[in-house]
């Protein structure tokens, strides 16, 4: 706190006393005033004349600073000594994330297809809806994708706590979001013909069950002559909080350290599916009228995870180095929920629809680091890692939804739904960041 008000009163020997005793007597006066106005002196330099005392008591050269009573929280010497104590030996980590999140298995956004093992490559079928024969229909496939090069940052702070540390983290990846396309199916069609001989379409349930193979008709699929693509968005995010309990081995050389904490990671992920269909409208005044169809879908999923985990620090201490791996192991209590929506999915006036659900499932994650620090100055040291984390039994929008269409009157109407699917989903990648200690 800056000094409030500051009167300096300097003594020099006088030829006669009166004076003196009065220049002695307008100090004490002053003194008073300010002490009974809240301040208090502090004698900051004296014995400039070898302890020679004037009259009064005074000594020669005395300098006085005022400062308030109160004088602040940062004053109070014993809690800067306990924040002293605290934080002594803290230190703080910043990084830089390049993550890559492994991308769904080999899925293809369709149910089975009778007779065919390998949708994702042309096949000859017909339209569900116009019973229109196409000659090559292939299913979009989400191996398509590349989920690589995300983009994050985690901060981690540690406190040495008892006999060992504590340590928390954060850490984000930022929104992946990929369009994938097919527009080399669609050159392949004809301008302007009224049968395209290329489509995208999508194998479905009837009434919740697969399709029977008819050896006398091709099979039956919800088609896309004119354009497809889809859209598929992935968060992460997690937390960490930690014991590391004292190193074997205070010194230089190999120390190794158990841990255990708890554990929140949040992964969600979605996809949306747009195609587009022209086709022709059954009509005797306009035999060429042609009907645009703009068909959406989308299945998106959340999973929560929160449990405990345990794992052990090992790291190799020089003055020039650090080397360390960190396996942890946890097993969390995950919250899924399922989201699935579709509009104008086989016709143009099909209405939209909507199913959502949840569950609970127990999910393991193993985690593994291996990192290197190289001291900068006394405070700051670089710091860079490899990590790759497995997370098993969770669900992806790629696996929950089903692709179910109810028959009424011989007239068939989309009821896709939510199905409650696991996988399991690798993440790998490498950091790179300082860490300042206090």
């Amino acid at each position: 706190m800056p000094v409030t008000n500051l009167t300096r009163c300097s003594m020099h020997k006088a030829p006669s006393t009166i004076p003196g005793i009065k220049h002695s007597l307008l100090c004490l006066i002053t003194v008073l005033i300010l002490g009974l106005a809240g301040f208090a002196p502090q004698v900051i330099a004296q014995d400039a004349y070898n302890g020679e005392v004037a009259p009064h008591g005074l000594n020669y050269d005395q300098s006085y600073e005022y400062f308030p009573q109160d004088r602040g929280w940062l004053y109070n010497e014993e809690l800067r000594s306990s924040l002293n104590d605290t934080f002594t030996g803290a230190w703080f980590r910043l990084e830089y994330l390049d993550w890559d999140i492994r991308k769904p298995k080999d899925t293809v956004m369709s149910e089975t297809i009778p007779g065919i093992t390998k949708p994702q490559k042309f096949f000859p079928g017909q339209d569900l809806a116009t019973n229109t024969p196409i000659n090559n229909i292939r299913t979009p496939n989400f191996d398509d994708l590349g989920l690589m090069n995300n983009q994050g940052i985690r901060g981690t702070f540690g406190l040495p706590l008892g006999d060992g540390d504590f340590e928390a983290s954060v850490y984000y990846l930022q929104k992946n979001n990929q369009l994938v396309s097919y527009p080399e199916v669609f050159r392949q069609n004809i301008p302007n013909t009224l049968v395209p001989t290329h489509a995208i379409g999508i194998g479905v349930l009837i009434n919740g069950n697969p399709q029977v193979d008819n050896p006398f008709n091709d099979p039956s699929a919800v088609t896309f002559n004119t354009d497809f693509n889809y859209r598929y968005e992935t968060f992460y995010m997690g937390a960490e909080a930690s014991y590391l309990h004292a190193p074997n081995n205070a010194g230089p050389g190999l120390q190794i350290r158990p841990l255990f904490g708890l554990r929140y990671l949040q992964l969600d992920e979605s996809f949306a599916a747009h195609g587009v269909n022209v086709f022709q409208t059954v009509d005797p005044n306009d035999p060429n009228n042609l009907t645009t169809r703009n068909a959406f879908w989308e299945s998106a999923v959340d999973n929560n995870i929160l449990g405990p985990q345990i794992g052990f620090q090992s790291e190799f201490v020089t003055q020039y180095f650090t080397l360390g791996i960190k396996p942890k192991a946890a097993l969390g209590f995950n919250r899924i929920n399922y989201q699935v929506k579709s509009s104008q999915f086989i016709r143009n006036t099909d209405p939209q629809t909507f199913d959502e659900d949840q569950r609970n499932q127990v999910s393991p994650i193993l985690d593994l680091s291996a990192y290197g620090k190289i001291p900068i100055t006394e405070h700051i040291h670089f710091f860079c890692s490899y990590q790759t984390m497995w997370v098993g039994r969770v669900s992806r929008p790629s696996d929950t939804i089903r692709y179910n269409v109810q028959t009424v009157n011989g007239v068939f109407t989309p009821d896709l739904q939510v199905r409650q699917e696991l996988t399991d989903m690798f993440i790998q990648g490498i950091t790179a960041g300082f860490e300042c200690h206090f």
